[in-house]
């Protein structure tokens, strides 16, 4: 009986703190593109679904562009830190670059790739190797050229 009722408490005290949540997205991700981008739309999309949108988009002279992103919080609880995103048809997509991965830290430079090829070809060259790690070198290496 005391564990039922120490787990009906836990569950309550979960919904309220969702529940008193602020809804909506989760702004707070920059993501970093070897190149140019080249969106119309502001949505992001995975699996022709709404999980985002982009809020600010800046080209540096060093030839890196970053945008900064918003993402529902359901997305990243689904997706983690297993993401990348891509242009495609003038909008962003968001692809998983593994199964499995780990919770998406806020704050956590994300691998963008100017197209789909570009994608395609990041994962031949890391089919054998860990590609969640690689992406996060490919993004802290962009990253490090803004400076």
């Amino acid at each position: 009986m005391r564990l039922w009722a120490g787990f009906t408490v836990t569950l309550l005290i979960v919904a309220l703190a969702v529940g008193c949540a602020p809804q909506g997205k989760q702004a707070g991700y920059a993501v970093l593109f070897d190149g140019m981008v080249n969106i119309v739309e502001d949505n992001i999309y995975f699996n022709g679904k709404q999980v985002g949108a982009v809020l600010s988009k800046e080209d540096h002279p060093s030839g890196v562009t970053t945008l900064s992103i918003a993402l529902s919080p359901e997305f990243v609880v689904e997706i983690g830190n297993n993401l990348a995103l891509y242009a495609h048809a003038g909008r962003l997509e968001a692809t998983r670059l593994q199964r499995m991965g780990q919770a998406l830290e806020r704050g956590m430079p994300l691998c963008g790739f100017i197209s789909k090829s570009e994608l395609n070809w990041f994962k031949i060259k890391t089919l054998l190797n860990d590609r969640i790690n690689a992406a996060g070198k490919r993004a802290a290496a962009l990253q490090a050229r803004l400076s």
